[in-house]
């Protein structure tokens, strides 16, 4: 896994999700492979789905998801913010 990957698997694992969800199980397998064997490489599939959860959530991820989102939302908002 790539450190930006690891830093956006273990902020997904702090937010809450519905009950039973799969967004649930997923970030908490996710993270728990970044904390535990961080040199597996993830699939292509699971970058993605790592991705959309990471958009998905990024009102609870608050400032982590600026700080870590590479789009051009996050930035405006950190412009704005300085």
């Amino acid at each position: 896994m790539l450190d930006l990957q690891i830093k956006k698997a273990l902020a997904l694992q702090k937010c809450t999700f519905l009950p039973g969800s799969f967004d649930k199980r997923f970030a908490g397998d996710i993270a728990s492979i970044a904390r535990n064997n961080p040199t597996v490489e993830l699939s292509q599939k699971q970058i993605a789905y790592l991705t959309v959860l990471f958009h998905k959530y990024r009102n609870q991820l608050g400032k982590t998801h600026s700080e870590l989102c590479g789009c051009q939302e996050a930035q405006a908002q950190r412009k704005n913010n300085a």
